[in-house]
């Protein structure tokens, strides 16, 4: 391999991600054959296509942070490429996955909005991953079946923005949400657990039941586990 492409490959990196310029990037490497002018534009053409991916993966935490500030998702873009570059993948939406985790800690560290945003990009997220897995023989638990506590109906503020982006924010209001790609026929659907549908997922992954869970009538629990299964969020055992 040429020796050469390593350093290549790495000033080329830190110059479309915006960590050095155009003069830069000329001195370590040449100068451009195609002139400075076009070699900028093709880190804006980078940099517009970060901001597509993630407007595309995340939309409704688009509408929200732009009534923060008009500058807001443009910021959060370019922070978040920052500190979470792009890896080669076959699937550029993983540039995503670390998305919601991200503005966390950036609501932690500036509180500059509010676990809306968060919870939409989780929510977002798990519902990509929900429609792309793939079939398996076990029950998929954070492949195809996802289970969030929300500290709001996210998924009702989802559906809101998206039908109108002036939809208003709810107040508080703590939710479990199941999501899942159903065995079935394949679609992704939500379901609002009942105790006895929390008790089924947790033995399922081989987890201690809390006592209100543990003192359920198990032949309900039983029930559940069936009609789980006959829905398509859980494979037959």
């Amino acid at each position: 391999m040429n020796e050469g492409l390593p350093e290549f490959f790495d000033q080329m990196q830190a110059f479309l991600l915006g960590r050095i310029d155009v003069d830069e990037v000329q001195t370590k490497l040449g100068p451009s054959a195609s002139g400075s002018q076009n070699l900028t534009f093709y880190r804006t053409l980078v940099d517009r296509n970060f901001h597509k991916t993630l407007r595309l993966l995340f939309p409704t935490v688009h509408t929200l942070a732009m009534r923060v500030r008009p500058t807001m998702w443009s910021e959060l873009v370019r922070d978040y490429v920052h500190v979470h570059p792009p890896r080669g993948c076959r699937d550029p939406n993983r540039f995503g996955a670390s998305f919601p985790e991200f503005l966390t800690r950036r609501r932690e560290e500036k509180g500059e909005f509010s676990e809306a945003l968060e919870e939409l990009a989780e929510y977002h997220w798990i519902d990509y991953l929900a429609r792309t897995s793939t079939g398996s023989d076990d029950d998929g638990f954070e492949k195809r079946v996802f289970i969030r506590q929300f500290t709001r109906p996210i998924p009702d503020l989802m559906k809101a923005l998206v039908e109108d982006d002036s939809a208003e924010e709810p107040s508080p209001r703590p939710m479990i949400v199941i999501l899942y790609r159903s065995l079935v026929d394949g679609v992704v659907r939500i379901l609002h657990p009942r105790p006895e549908t929390m008790a089924v997922l947790a033995m399922r992954q081989g987890l201690d039941l809390p006592a209100p869970l543990a003192q359920l009538d198990s032949d309900n629990v039983k029930l559940t586990e069936t009609r789980l299964v006959e829905m398509g969020i859980l494979v037959a055992i």
